[in-house]
């Protein structure tokens, strides 16, 4: 199912590895489930991690099948490396993926610029919303599951490319924090934003170089 690409992550798995059992192939589990299905998203893979981690429980016990086989060898994660690890170490699953990796296509792309004295940035958030976000800060260096301001500290004054994808709801610099090192916005990308007030207030020597438009809906 080479173009199978969906969010899959409210499925009962409850039953995984039971259902073909004393066949031949009761001890493949979901071992081959996503192996040729290489248009397959790491946003999607990450819905279906933190999904197929978080069941509700009944009577008291979990419905987290232990001891499963699973593959998406395709397919990176990113923003659910906790519940991915929650899988492999606390019920004993078995993953074979493409590995840790965020996917910034569509994500919200802005240059900043550091000088020597002042080599660190403060992305800045906004306390009333819910965060969720991966960040590459153009140097090499990326962090995963970010809930609030994310700060960096580059090792040169340069100007470099900042990278968010995930749930990013509003950026909130508010006349304040570093509102000067901000220099342009190059995508909007996918970021579904839920306000603008505020958002670059004091960004002096912001310039508007995107081609796409935000998403205000």
């Amino acid at each position: 199912a080479e173009n199978f690409n969906q969010d899959i992550g409210s499925w009962d798995i409850s039953s995984l590895g039971t259902a073909l059992s004393g066949s031949d192939l009761e001890d493949q589990s979901a071992a081959n489930m996503f192996d040729e299905a290489t248009s397959f998203s790491s946003e999607n893979y990450d819905k279906l991690l933190m999904g197929w981690s978080t069941l509700d429980t009944q009577a008291g016990e979990t419905e987290i099948p232990t001891d499963i086989t699973f593959s998406a060898p395709s397919t990176t994660y990113c923003l659910a490396s906790a519940e991915r690890a929650l899988l492999t170490d606390t019920y004993n699953w078995t993953i074979t993926d493409g590995g840790l990796d965020c996917d910034y296509t569509n994500g919200f792309i802005t240059q900043w610029q550091v000088s020597e004295g002042d080599l660190s940035i403060t992305i800045p958030t906004f306390d009333g919303e819910t965060y969720d976000y991966a960040i590459d800060w153009g140097d090499g260096a990326s962090d995963t599951n970010q809930t609030g301001d994310a700060t960096h500290t580059y090792t040169t004054a340069d100007e470099y490319t900042v990278k968010i994808s995930g749930d990013f709801p509003l950026i909130w610099f508010n006349n304040g924090g570093d509102k000067d090192k901000i220099v342009s916005i190059e995508q909007w990308g996918s970021t579904q934003w839920t306000n603008m007030s505020a958002a670059f207030l004091g960004c002096s020597y912001l310039e508007l170089n995107a081609e796409d438009s935000p998403d205000l809906s």
